[in-house]
C-alpha cells in the first residue's frame, strides 16, 4: 500500500515538473518571438513610407479633414492596400467615413463615402449642362426616385396652351390634355438637396422620407433647352427606369387623354409632334413626316 501511495506521489511530481517545464518554455518562446518581432521593427534599414493615418477615435458619418487626420510614417509592410498618402488627401478631403477609426489607423479608400467633389459643378460631364424642374409626388414615383436613377422625362401639355395654328396642324382639339415624350435615360443629379455624391445610407432617414419638389438631371445643352421650354407650357413627368433598361426610344410619339381612355387614334398623316427652341420661338411647336425626324434623336 505504501508502495503504490508512493508511485502516485512520483507521477504526481513529475507530472507537475513537466507541466511547469513546458510553460516555461512557452513564455520563453514568446518573449524570444516578442524580441524578435521588435528588433525587425527597430531596423534602421527598414523602408517606410508616410500615410494619412485618424488622430482620433472617428465615427461613420464623420467628414476626413486637418482636424482628425495627420501624417504618419509607417513600415512599408504594414501599409494596407488603397491607403491614402499625404499627396493624395487634397482629393478626398471633405469625404464622409463609412467605417470606425481608431487613433493611427491609417485611412484608406474604401473608408470613404463619397468622392469628395468640391462643388456640384464637379458632378458634370464636361458638355453637360445641369436643369431643375418642379415635381411632385405624382411626377416622382411618390419621391422614391434617388439620385444616380435614370429617368424618361414626358410633357403633360393642355392643348389649349398652344397657338391655335400650331395644336390644328398636330391634329388635336382645344382642351386636349397630351403626353408627349421628351427625353430617354436621363441622370438625376440631385433629388432636392440630396445629390448623387452623398451617401444615402449616411442621410437621416427621416430626411429621406420627407420627400423632394426638385430633380436636378444631367443634360447636353440642346436637351436642357428643350426641357427648360417644355415646363413654360406644361408640367414635366419623371418615369422612373430600371437601372438595366439602356433602351433609348419612347413606345409612342404622344397621347392624348382621349386616346389614353377609349383607344381612339387621329390620323396625323405619319407626322411626330416637337418641341423647338431658337427660329423656332420659345415653346413652339412644329410637325415633319416621321420619316424625317425623331423627338428621340438630335
Amino acid at each position: 500500500m505504501k508502495k503504490t501511495t508512493l508511485n502516485n506521489s512520483l507521477l504526481i511530481s513529475t507530472a507537475i515538473i513537466l507541466a511547469a517545464g513546458a510553460a516555461w518554455l512557452s513564455i520563453n518562446y514568446l518573449e524570444q518571438q516578442e524580441q524578435d518581432l521588435r528588433s525587425s521593427l527597430l531596423k534602421q534599414d527598414q523602408i517606410k513610407r508616410p500615410v494619412v493615418v485618424a488622430t482620433r477615435m472617428l465615427k461613420p458619418g464623420d467628414v476626413v479633414s486637418e482636424r482628425n487626420m495627420s501624417i504618419r510614417e509607417i513600415p512599408e509592410d504594414f501599409i494596407p492596400d488603397n491607403a491614402i498618402s499625404p499627396k493624395q488627401f487634397a482629393s478626398v478631403k471633405g469625404a464622409t467615413l463609412l467605417e470606425p477609426m481608431s487613433p493611427g489607423k491609417p485611412l484608406i479608400g474604401r473608408y470613404l463615402a463619397s468622392s469628395g467633389v468640391q462643388q456640384f459643378s464637379d458632378l458634370l460631364k464636361p458638355g453637360e449642362r445641369a436643369v431643375t424642374i418642379d415635381v411632385d409626388s405624382r411626377m416622382s414615383s411618390e419621391s422614391m426616385i434617388r439620385p444616380g436613377d435614370h429617368v424618361d422625362l414626358h410633357a403633360l401639355i393642355n392643348s389649349s396652351a398652344m397657338n391655335e395654328a400650331v395644336n390644328k396642324a398636330a391634329g388635336g382639339n382645344k382642351g386636349d390634355t397630351m403626353l408627349i415624350p421628351l427625353l430617354s435615360n436621363i441622370l438625376v443629379l440631385a433629388t432636392g438637396k440630396i445629390t448623387v455624391d452623398d451617401n444615402l445610407e449616411l442621410i437621416d432617414k427621416r430626411k429621406l422620407e420627407r420627400g423632394y419638389s426638385t430633380l436636378t438631371l444631367a443634360l447636353s445643352t440642346r436637351d436642357a433647352a428643350r426641357v427648360t421650354l417644355a415646363q413654360k407650357k406644361g408640367d414635366i413627368v419623371a418615369m422612373l427606369r430600371n437601372r438595366s433598361d439602356n433602351s433609348m426610344k419612347s413606345k409612342f410619339k404622344e397621347l392624348t387623354l382621349e386616346e389614353a381612355l377609349y383607344g381612339t387614334k387621329k390620323d396625323d398623316g405619319g407626322q411626330v409632334q416637337y418641341f423647338l427652341g431658337g427660329k423656332g420661338g420659345q415653346g413652339s411647336v412644329t410637325t415633319e413626316k416621321r420619316s424625317v425626324i425623331n423627338i428621340n434623336n438630335e
